[in-house]
C-alpha cells in the first residue's frame, strides 16, 4: 500500500462518492512501485469530462477533446482522463478520434509500456493486467501488446523508450526494441517540440549514451546527427543541459547552432552551446593573460564546465587552467569591458563616435589585462586621449 497525497486521496473520494471508479494511473504508479516520489499524480474514472466538472469547482479544460480535465485541489493540479481508447493513428502522432469505453483494464491497453501500464487504488491495490510489476523487477522495458502497432500509433513511443532505458539502465525487450528500430523513419512526422521534449529529457537522465542504437541506425538524421560514435562519453559529462547538449553535438558531428534551430530550443541554449563548441575548438589556455581574454566571450561561470567537458571529451589535465580561473576570481582583476571604470559615454564625450567607441574600449581593455594596475579612471581616460 503507497501514501497517496491528500489532495489525490480526496479527489478519488468525490469521484467514489458519487458513484464512479477512481484509480492513480501511469508514472505515478511506476514510481511508487520503485520507491520513488512522483512529481504529479494523474487520474483515470469513468466519469465523463462533464460529470468531473460538476463534481468539483475548481476545474481546467485543459484536454477536453482527449477526455481530460484538470481539478484543482488545495492548489494542486490533478489531471483527470475518461477511460478511454484511441481510434486510428493517420499521421503517426495522435489518434484521429478518440471513444470512451468503461473499464480500467480497456484503458490502461492503449498505453505505451508495461510499467506504464499500471493502476493502484488505496483500497484495490495495484492492477496490473500486463506485466508491469514483474517488468519493474526484472528492469525491462516492453512495450504493451504488438510492438510494431504501439510505435505505429504514435512515432514518439519510440524516444519514450530510449528516454526510460536512459533514466533507469533498463534493458529493452528484444521486439520492442526491433519495431522501435524498424519505424524510426516516422520519427520525422513528428514535430521538433516534441522530440526536443524526449531529448532533453533523455540528456538529462543518467544514462543519455543509451540513445546510441537510435543514432546508430539513423534515427535523427534527418536533424543532421549523425551516429552515435563515443557516445558512451556523454555519461560522464556534468548533469547540465547546456554542457550535455554540447558534448552531444560534438560527439554526434552535429552543428550546436543548426540542431537548436532544428528542435526551435531557447536562445540562451543556442548560445552557450555555440560558444562552448568554439572553445572547445581552441588549445587550453596557456596562461593568465590568454585566459582573462578568453573569458571576454565566455563568463567566468562557465568556464569550470567548460573545463570539465574538455577532461571527458578530450581527457585533457585541466587542473592548471582551473587554478588560474580560481586565483583571477579572487584577485578581481578586470577581464571585461564591463569591469572598466570608463564607458562609452566617457569615450563619446571626447568626440569620439560610431564603431570607434567600441574599438577604444577594447584597446583600454587590453591595456589593463596586461597591467591591472593600470585600471583607473584618470589613466584610462588619458589613454583613450592618446589613442584618438
Amino acid at each position: 500500500m503507497f501514501e497517496l497525497p491528500n489532495s489525490i486521496r480526496k479527489c478519488m473520494s468525490v469521484l467514489e462518492s458519487a458513484g464512479y471508479e477512481a484509480w492513480v494511473v501511469g508514472g505515478a504508479v511506476r514510481d511508487l512501485c520503485l520507491g520513488n516520489q512522483p512529481a504529479d499524480f494523474d487520474l483515470a474514472t469513468n466519469a465523463l469530462p462533464e460529470n468531473v466538472m460538476r463534481l468539483f469547482k475548481r476545474v481546467l479544460k485543459t484536454g477536453l477533446k482527449h477526455g481530460t480535465v484538470t481539478v484543482l485541489l488545495e492548489d494542486t493540479p490533478i489531471e483527470v482522463t475518461t477511460y478511454r481508447a484511441d481510434g486510428a493513428y493517420s499521421d503517426c502522432r495522435r489518434p484521429d478520434r478518440i471513444k470512451y469505453v468503461s473499464t480500467i483494464g480497456e484503458d490502461l491497453a492503449r498505453r505505451d509500456f508495461t510499467i506504464n501500464a499500471m493502476a493502484y487504488h488505496p483500497v484495490r491495490g495495484i492492477f496490473d493486467p500486463f506485466g508491469g510489476q514483474k517488468d519493474l523487477a526484472g528492469q525491462k522495458l516492453k512495450a504493451v501488446g504488438e510492438p510494431g502497432l504501439r510505435f505505429e500509433e504514435d512515432a514518439l513511443r519510440i524516444l519514450r523508450l530510449f528516454r526510460f532505458a536512459a533514466r533507469f539502465a533498463f534493458e529493452i525487450d528484444k521486439d520492442t526494441f526491433d519495431a522501435a528500430i524498424q519505424k524510426n523513419p516516422n520519427l520525422a512526422l513528428l514535430s521538433r517540440e516534441r522530440i526536443w521534449s524526449e531529448l532533453h529529457g533523455i540528456l538529462l537522465s543518467p544514462y543519455p549514451s543509451r540513445l546510441a542504437p537510435l543514432l546508430d541506425c539513423g534515427g535523427l538524421s534527418f536533424l543532421g546527427v549523425a551516429s552515435a560514435g563515443e557516445i558512451s562519453r556523454l555519461d560522464s559529462v556534468p548533469m547540465e543541459l547546456a554542457l550535455r547538449f554540447t558534448a552531444f553535438c560534438v560527439l554526434t558531428h552535429c552543428d550546436p547552432a543548426s540542431l537548436c534551430r532544428a528542435l526551435k530550443t531557447d536562445n540562451q541554449l543556442r548560445m552557450l552551446a555555440v560558444l562552448y563548441t568554439k572553445e572547445l575548438q581552441k588549445p587550453l589556455p596557456t596562461d593568465l593573460l590568454e585566459l582573462k581574454r578568453r573569458l571576454r566571450d565566455l563568463p567566468m561561470d562557465h568556464w569550470p564546465g567548460l573545463f570539465a567537458l574538455r577532461e571527458v571529451l578530450f581527457e585533457e589535465d585541466t587542473a592548471s587552467c582551473l587554478k588560474m580561473l580560481h586565483d583571477l576570481e579572487k584577485s578581481g582583476d578586470p577581464y571585461r569591458l564591463s569591469h572598466l571604470p570608463v564607458d562609452g559615454n566617457d569615450i563619446r564625450a571626447l568626440g569620439v563616435q560610431g564603431r570607434r567607441v567600441g574599438q577604444i574600449l577594447n584597446a583600454l581593455l587590453e591595456i589593463c589585462l596586461q597591467d591591472p594596475s593600470r585600471c583607473d579612471r584618470e589613466v584610462l581616460l588619458a589613454e583613450a586621449k592618446r589613442l584618438i
